[in-house]
């Protein structure tokens, strides 16, 4: 299932690359939360799960590490290319490891640390050191990375709490809403491929 759900974020970032090129980041990522958060009422409906969170602080901390993170990802995706951006995003893991030692209090064993050492030593084969990825375009996969390694920490924390519905319908309230509030600020007319390929996007 995480296989299945890392293809499908791989083929939506393919949908929000020539969507970067005309348009503000916060708009294709509200355009993503828009399509999710229509998902997650008709699941959380369908289910008849409730929407009320047992630790709304962290689901709170949680919509937003992965509202940074998505933000700072397509906008990466205006100056690199999909496969460097998505290499760069690969250190999440060591990132996530770090995080799990000082806030989860979580002992890592050197089997772990060794496999992370050879993912990372991956992501520099794939940018290849002095290529084209390495500019300072290359903070905001970055930055996606560090706030990706929050919002899987905070999942963690939430625990068994509430329920994946739940998870979702927050996740995607607290996207919309924060950037349906600064829509002012970024909100520029689409055409309907763009609007098409938006939605495909947030589908996926």
């Amino acid at each position: 299932m995480v296989v299945a759900a890392v293809g499908l974020f791989a083929s939506a970032d393919l949908f929000a690359k020539p969507l970067s090129a005309s348009l503000p980041a916060a708009q294709i990522a509200w355009m993503r939360y828009a399509v999710l958060l229509a998902v997650a009422v008709w699941i959380v409906r369908r289910r008849g799960r409730r929407w009320a969170s047992s630790r709304p602080a962290l689901q709170l901390l949680r919509g937003v590490a992965l509202l940074g993170s998505g933000l700072l990802f397509i906008r990466g995706l205006r100056d690199l290319g999909v496969a460097e951006a998505t290499a760069i995003s690969f250190v999440t893991p060591a990132f996530v490891t770090l995080l799990s030692i000082v806030v989860l209090g979580e002992i890592v064993h050197v089997r772990r640390w060794a496999a992370l050492l050879v993912g990372l030593a991956g992501v520099l084969t794939i940018l290849r050191p002095g290529g084209e990825a390495l500019q300072p375009a290359a903070l905001f996969p970055l930055g996606s990375a560090a706030c990706g390694a929050v919002m899987v920490v905070a999942t963690r924390r939430i625990g068994d709490g509430d329920g994946v519905e739940t998870i979702l319908l927050w996740s995607s309230g607290v996207g919309f809403l924060g950037l349906t509030g600064l829509w002012p600020m970024f909100g520029v007319a689409m055409t309907p491929l763009q609007v098409a390929q938006a939605v495909t996007m947030g589908g996926l």
